[in-house]
């Protein structure tokens, strides 16, 4: 019973999230499963410490379409506001720091989320097998079924 509250917790809304992918659970587990092992943080950490502002932008952006579409909305919130403080292009270092910051922690609470549902077998109550396949596998399969191809980036390494 703690799957549910765990997301919550971590700000994912799973049933906003659940209805965006058209109340497909196993599609939208899927996706937070390939959240959970994705290396967003890592890319985003790596420009911020290099002070690579373009780049930045681009890994937040890329958090804020994933994160709204996710049903996570605290992630969503914090990227929306570095993205726009990023492309207004008018910022201290010290603001920017506070809402890249903020930004990580949020990132880095859903990811754990998503992997102790994953430990336990299941994101929420009633739907056992979640986290039987790895992320990469369950997100190929589904970007596969549904004709979208491989859904990492080229650049991505």
């Amino acid at each position: 019973m703690i799957h549910a509250n765990i997301l919550k917790d971590a700000g994912i809304d799973y049933d906003a999230g659940l209805e965006r992918f058209m109340k497909d659970a196993e599609l939208y587990e899927a996706v937070l499963s390939a959240f959970a092992a994705d290396d967003i943080v890592e890319r985003a950490r790596a420009a911020f410490d290099g002070r690579n502002t373009d780049m930045l932008l681009r890994v937040i952006h890329e958090a804020k379409g994933a994160s709204g579409n996710a049903g996570m909305d605290a992630v969503y919130t914090l990227s929306a506001e570095t993205v726009a403080m990023l492309r207004k292009a008018d910022f201290t270092e010290e603001a920017l720091a506070e809402s890249y910051l903020r930004f990580e922690k949020a990132y880095l609470a859903c990811q754990d989320a998503v992997r102790r549902g994953e430990r336990r077998g299941v994101l929420v109550p009633g739907r056992e097998g979640v986290g039987e396949r790895s992320s990469r596998e369950a997100c190929g399969e589904d970007n596969a079924r549904l004709g979208l191809g491989d859904h990492r980036r080229a650049d991505a390494g």
